[in-house]
């Protein structure tokens, strides 16, 4: 029934105007403001939606990974607009000094936006 369906990423914020500005202004990205009370941010392939919920909690798992196909030449341009990039030393993830973790055929780093929602950038690569 739902195989041919187009689906929706939704995820919420606490605070549109910042969300707005970190993916328009950080991540440049096209943002449509156009519905009350939601972002949806222009990606290839995929309708994402943000929404705004004043109980907001950040989620607990990645929820965009936007592929690259220069992950250090990404992360560069990344943080020259301010995005910073998390760096993790646990028992299951632990990022090098550039704030890599490398999974063998990929490469990811992880940042969070305003609201604390973690995404990645990453590159896939042939091994």
């Amino acid at each position: 029934m739902l195989k041919d369906t187009p689906t929706m990423i939704t995820f919420s914020t606490d605070d549109l105007d910042a969300a707005k500005q970190f993916y328009t202004e950080k991540l440049g990205l096209d943002v449509d403001d156009s519905m009350p009370g939601m972002l949806q941010l222009k990606v290839p392939g995929n309708t994402v939606m943000l929404y705004a919920k004043k109980n907001h909690q950040p989620a607990t798992y990645t929820v965009l990974n936007f592929t690259v196909p220069d992950l250090p030449a990404a992360m560069r341009e990344l943080e020259g607009k301010g995005v910073v990039f998390e760096r993790y030393d646990l028992p299951d993830i632990k990022t090098d000094d550039n704030g890599v973790v490398d999974y063998g055929a990929m490469k990811i780093a992880f940042f969070n936006d305003p609201a604390g929602n973690n995404h990645a950038v990453l590159e896939m690569t042939a091994r």
